[in-house]
């Protein structure tokens, strides 16, 4: 192996001794025709001494000397030869090793090395002597070899599969006619093994009646000339196999025939297809006459659909004459489409101006595309036309096969609405720039693709200037802008406006200002279909005004409890005062009522007398002022009472609750109905005075109608569950609803219907208890309806 000083490169290349010079002159010779060189390393001097100069193997000497020898080794071969150079030098053996050398003209060579040590008396390793070949041509050569010895080793094995798997029969025969070889489908068109057919003579399979044609072929193959003839084989049943068989001789070296090789080709399929096919060649005679009258019926329909097209259509000629036109082309020119057929545009009587640019377009349109194009012209009546213009080259016919086929659409309309659109679109952008708002259009990378002028007023520049710019390089702080694309991302991620978020901004002055945010997905265009828009109100003076409006609330809540204690306490008081006085005066009502009584009873008031009716008034006084007492009591109960709450069947209570209503008049009668599975929470007694007095009113205020109904069901209004009371009864008119629930207000007169006007009230404070609500909907002489709910939770 080469080796090279450890330190100095100009060390690697010096001349040879002078007591070397003679000696080595032949020597150099020989290596120069061997392509060899040689060295002689001593080791103590770290010094290389060349047989010769070596530029025919590392190549070009470069200016400032050769680089080391390990630096010109392949790096995938040094190791090789850093392990060849220390086992030379440790044991003293004679190396032999084979690398890749880079010249330092670049080219690749191969060297094979050869090395020994020698050795001082004591021992020691003084000199190395290395011999270095140049074997890229030997390596070439063993290459290229190896690739054609592998190349023919593949060859065979593809060939023996490409036998084994054609369908084409393979057979193998010798001078003397015998089977060296056959592939499996030879075995299948000749119905038997491989071993029953090796070694026997060709002939012994083929149909006798055959036999000449075969030994005459034979003959042209053994005079060296390849044969394809037709042949039937015999197989063992006495089938025959009817074969084409295409055969070559086999010549050596010397051009003398060896052996023949024979491809079978079984043509029985063949040859019933070829009697299909005269079978079926007369059917398609026959379709094909059938096909023709069916295709110009379809050609018929195809013209009169082209017709139909509101698009002008036609095919021209290069000589621009018109093959072929629809209803629409001609109408446009007003002329028909039997007139165009043959003409050009001008022998019909079209502007010259109109045929010169219809041939540029047409000149413009090949085989590769369409050629597209819009154009500005008149019609026949003088109006302005935009047309879209389609041209392409297509086989009309055999007469044409280099034809122009023409789509042209008007598309006035359609310019007319695009310059209404951009006109538009240019108000809208007027009508964003004078907003008082900052409003703002951005990308998924932050550049703002649209603004406003409020926008660029807040942070100091012009509209132009902040267009494609990001929040970062229009000087927007790192909070402000982690926040605003905070707000954006999550806009895109759950795709829906999202509003009310709160952000501080500084303007160009250097203030921090308080704004809403709302962010919007928004497809700007096709190129940034994922943009956000953003608009920004300013509420830093609202809260400002929110703030003095806390304090204002602080102060004034207090004063609220204090002036709540105080209306707490009367309350309480009144209500005392209240129930004392109902409590204190049933005492003297039911003493009028029963002097008044007795007076009548004990005869002191003559029947008929005006003073009889003065006492009856003052009975029938006495009891009403005793039922409104009794009301009055009953209010001030419902409000000092506890509720207790408990899951309540309100269709059960309805039902009971009627059989008593029912029970103050058993003569009426009066349809009631009530849903099923109605169910509430509230206190028992309670929500059964509400049923007493819902019920009641509606039998009594049936009173006048033969067909009275009453019913009871339950709906539910956006969520909430609503029981409700119906009757077909006197009903009252709505201008009145707001006076339905107070004390002793009657919508109908005593005389008419009997009550004291406290029952309403009272519902309506049981409902309230409840955290519920009532509410009523009715029409003079169509009936009432009662609505009311019952808070889940009622407290």
């Amino acid at each position: 192996m080469a080796l090279e000083p450890a330190s100095s490169k100009d060390a690697l290349v010096t001349g040879p001794p002078p007591d070397w010079v003679e000696r080595e002159r032949l020597f150099d010779m020989g290596q120069r025709l061997g392509g060899l060189v040689s060295l002689r390393w001593d080791v103590q001097a770290d010094r290389i001494t060349w047989s010769r100069s070596p530029e025919f193997l590392l190549g070009p000497r470069p200016r400032d000397g050769y680089p080391l020898l390990r630096e010109m080794i392949h790096p995938e071969d040094l190791e090789l030869w850093l392990s060849s150079r220390r086992r030379t030098l440790e044991t003293g053996e004679e190396a032999h090793c084979i690398y890749r050398l880079v010249r330092t003209d670049g080219a690749l060579r191969w060297i094979e090395n050869f090395q020994r040590a020698e050795a001082s008396a004591a021992g020691r390793t003084t000199h190395v002597v290395v011999t270095l070949m140049d074997i890229t041509a030997r390596r070439d050569a063993e290459l290229a070899r190896a690739t054609v010895e592998a190349s023919m080793a593949e060859y065979r094995r593809t060939m023996t599969s490409m036998l084994a798997i054609t369908r084409e029969g393979f057979w193998l025969i010798d001078n003397e006619l015998r089977t060296i070889d056959l592939n499996p489908a030879m075995c299948a068109i000749l119905g038997q093994p491989r071993e029953a057919v090796l070694g026997r003579r060709i002939y012994e399979f083929v149909d006798p009646a055959n036999e000449r044609v075969f030994r005459d072929q034979a003959a042209r193959r053994a005079a060296g000339a390849p044969s394809t003839y037709e042949i039937s084989l015999l197989r063992p049943d006495g089938s025959l196999v009817p074969c084409i068989n295409n055969a070559a001789p086999i010549l050596d070296e010397a051009g003398r025939k060896t052996g023949s090789v024979g491809l079978w080709t079984d043509i029985s399929e063949r040859m019933r297809a070829e009697e299909d096919l005269q079978r079926t060649a007369e059917s398609l005679e026959r379709k094909v006459e059938d096909r023709t009258a069916e295709l110009a019926a379809r050609e018929a329909q195809l013209r009169l659909l082209i017709d139909l097209l509101p698009q002008l259509i036609f095919v021209r000629a290069r000589d621009g004459r018109y093959l072929m036109t629809n209803r629409a082309y001609a109408d446009f020119y007003g002329v028909t489409p039997e007139a165009l057929v043959g003409r050009t545009g001008t022998d019909v009587g079209l502007p010259a101006e109109l045929v010169a640019l219809s041939e540029s377009i047409d000149a413009q349109a090949g085989p590769d595309g369409a050629t597209a194009r819009e154009i500005l012209l008149r019609d026949p009546q003088g109006r302005e036309r935009v047309l879209s213009n389609i041209r392409i080259s297509f086989r009309f016919s055999a007469e044409h096969p280099d034809a122009i086929l023409g789509v042209a659409s008007d598309i006035t309309e359609h310019k007319r609405q695009e310059r209404e659109l951009r006109l538009s679109e240019e108000r809208l952008r007027q009508a964003i720039d004078v907003l008082p708002f900052p409003m703002t259009v951005r990308d998924r990378d932050g550049r703002l693709l649209m603004t406003n002028r409020a926008n660029a007023e807040l942070l100091g520049m012009s509209v132009e200037q902040m267009l494609g710019t990001t929040r970062r390089e229009v000087g927007m702080h790192a909070d402000e802008i982690e926040a605003l694309e905070r707000a954006d991302q999550r806009a895109r991620a759950l795709g829906r406006r999202i509003d009310q978020t709160e952000i501080a901004l500084t303007d160009a002055r250097g203030v921090r200002r308080l704004f809403t945010s709302l962010r919007v997905p928004f497809r700007f265009s096709a190129e940034h279909p994922d943009a956000v828009l953003g608009a920004f109100g300013e509420i830093t003076e609202l809260k400002e005004a929110h703030a003095e409006v806390r304090a204002l609330n602080a102060e004034l809540e207090s004063r609220v409890a204090l002036r709540t204690a105080e209306l707490a306490g009367a309350v309480a008081d009144l209500e005392a005062f209240s129930y004392s006085v109902s409590h204190d005066l049933r005492a003297p009502a039911r003493a009028v009522v029963g002097f008044a009584q007795l007076l009548i009873e004990d005869g002191l008031v003559a029947p008929g007398k005006e003073a009889r009716a003065h006492v009856e008034r003052i009975a029938a006084a006495g009891t009403r002022m005793g039922e409104m007492i009794d009301g009055l009591l009953r209010l001030a109960q419902i409000k000092r009472t506890p509720l207790r709450l408990m899951p309540l069947d309100l269709s059960d209570m309805a039902r009971s609750t009627w059989e008593l209503v029912q029970g103050t008049d058993p003569k009426r009668l009066v349809s009631f109905s009530v849903a099923p599975g109605m169910v509430a929470r509230g206190d028992p007694a309670l929500v059964r005075s509400v049923l007493e007095n819902l019920l009641g009113n509606a039998f009594k205020y049936t009173r006048d109608r033969a067909d009275a109904r009453v019913e009871m069901g339950q709906s539910v209004l956006a969520g909430e569950t609503v029981f409700h009371v119906r009757d077909n009864g006197a009903g009252f008119s709505m201008e009145h609803a707001a006076q339905l629930f107070g004390a002793f207000v009657r919508l109908h007169a005593s005389r008419g219907f009997a009550g004291s006007g406290i029952g309403l009230a009272t519902a309506h404070k049981v409902i309230e208890r409840h955290g519920g609500r009532i509410w009523a909907e009715a029409a003079p002489g169509l009936g009432a309806t009662f609505y009311f709910t019952l808070a889940p939770q009622a407290t």
